[in-house]
């Protein structure tokens, strides 16, 4: 009896050890068997614990569209902004995740006022600390957290290569958008996204991460912190559509996007008083003299300013580039319920979201 129990344990184990695992190419296909969430570790994405990380996919067979969605969650620049960012994103943190910020906004599948209701829809999830930006393989912070693995624009490089993969030709249209720390990556990321779909309408959105020129809001030594500590992809091309206009690569994003894709469609959305973001730029104040402790937010008018003359002097020079203001001090807006309904002026934001598509979106402001 004991013979014959090792030997059948023994043969489980060889059954077990040898079982096949599957490739990022079959779990897409589980995923449009079932057309709803599916997470899907990617080999190489890592955060910066350097724990494997992964996408989130909600497929359609019938679409030839597909919105890719970046996270938000803060920054690691300090012990303070560490501490309160996520450092490790897999399969659990999607399960609880997905049935909470995933099925609302531009995630709504039942509202008809929401524009990807019926779209592919890809999910990347933020654990490197670096708004999605990085491409710095052992970063230290302030000697408390080493060896961080910031490598958000490699990780959506890995991710874009999956779904080239997956899709192939057929995409006629890719919507790409962020919140918060994820809107700065759509900034970094749009060069990317746009070239990994060459034949495809792409169409950019910013939510809630501006880069400002205001020196009493987003002093230069926060781009320098941030670039420093990231290694902040800054494509090869880049002079090439610069002038050299902007104190930091961070600053020159607008132009660079703006002259290189002319004929894609940018959009920021914003609170003209976003209390998030006015205290995240509060770390700049005093020449960045106090960026390890939780600094006071900006003057609510200081940002305005700043928010309007990104408008109405740094965009004005570009047709593809439009804004949607919203008059409060709110944060976020892509993942709200009732999201699309958010209206500014008489236009609805997914009103606004439709006409950016068709390249006839104005600037909203209350």
């Amino acid at each position: 009896m004991k013979y014959h129990l090792i030997i059948y344990i023994v043969a489980l184990l060889t059954i077990i050890s040898c079982k096949k695992e599957t490739t990022v190419q079959e779990e897409f296909e589980k995923a449009s068997e079932k057309e709803t969430w599916h997470y899907i570790a990617v080999p190489g994405m890592v955060c910066r614990d350097n724990s494997n990380t992964g996408i989130g996919v909600r497929l359609r067979n019938h679409s030839n569209k597909v919105i890719i969605y970046l996270e938000g969650g803060g920054g690691c620049f300090n012990g303070v902004t560490c501490a309160v960012n996520p450092g490790t994103y897999g399969q659990l943190a999607f399960d609880s995740w997905k049935s909470i910020g995933l099925q609302f906004g531009i995630f709504d599948k039942n509202s008809n006022l929401n524009p990807f209701k019926d779209w592919n829809c890809i999910y990347v999830p933020y654990c490197t600390g670096d708004v999605h930006s990085g491409t710095n393989y052992s970063a230290d912070v302030n000697f408390l957290y080493s060896d961080q693995k910031m490598v958000g624009h490699d990780n959506i490089s890995l991710a874009l290569e999956a779904l080239k993969e997956y899709f192939g030709t057929r995409l006629d249209e890719v919507f790409l958008t962020g919140s918060s720390a994820g809107g700065y990556g759509t900034l970094i990321n749009a060069d990317q996204v746009i070239e990994a779909f060459p034949a495809a309408k792409t169409t950019i959105l910013d939510d809630s991460g501006p880069v400002l020129m205001a020196q009493n809001v987003q002093p230069d030594c926060l781009d320098d912190l941030w670039q420093n500590l990231f290694l902040t992809h800054i494509p090869s091309d880049f002079s090439s559509y610069t002038t050299g206009k902007y104190s930091t690569p961070m600053k020159s994003i607008y132009e660079y996007l703006g002259t290189k894709h002319p004929t894609v469609q940018f959009g920021l959305i914003s609170s003209l008083e976003d209390i998030v973001i006015r205290e995240f730029y509060g770390y700049g104040t005093n020449n960045c003299a106090k960026t390890t402790v939780v600094p006071a937010p900006l003057p609510a008018i200081d940002y305005k300013n700043a928010l309007l003359h990104l408008r109405d002097s740094v965009l004005s020079p570009y047709n593809n580039w439009k804004t949607f203001y919203v008059s409060d001090a709110s944060h976020t807006f892509n993942l709200l319920p009732g999201a699309m309904s958010k209206e500014v002026n008489g236009v609805k934001y997914g009103e606004w979201i439709n006409d950016l598509r068709n390249g006839t979106a104005r600037h909203i402001h209350d």
